[in-house]
């Protein structure tokens, strides 16, 4: 999938983490408070190619519950647009299958 900030969302917000893939290079953002279970688990899973060190006042909890909203909305639209999409599809479907059938008669 290719996603920009590739960790889960609650375990970074947890670990105020933010792993940042610009396609090249993956680049982790961390306080010098990170949990070493927490950078363990991100180096263990991911090739991080740099890590950084963040500092705490960058990071505002508001601003990361904001996006959150946000990207869970554009979630929720794109989902029902593809279920819109899917039924529309599927009547159709079923549309295009009596015509047929009675076109058969």
């Amino acid at each position: 999938m290719g996603a920009r900030h590739p960790l889960p969302y609650q375990f970074a917000k947890a670990n105020t983490l933010l792993l940042e893939d610009d396609g090249e290079r993956l680049v982790l953002w961390a306080p010098e408070s990170v949990p070493l279970t927490a950078l363990s688990e991100v180096l263990r899973i991911y090739d991080v190619d740099a890590l950084e060190r963040a500092l705490r006042r960058w990071i505002v909890p508001e601003r990361l519950a904001t996006g959150a909203r946000a990207a869970r909305a554009l979630a929720e639209q794109h989902s029902a647009r593809s279920k819109c999409a899917q039924s529309a599809a599927l009547l159709d479907r079923v549309a295009a299958e009596k015509r047929a059938e009675l076109a058969a008669r």
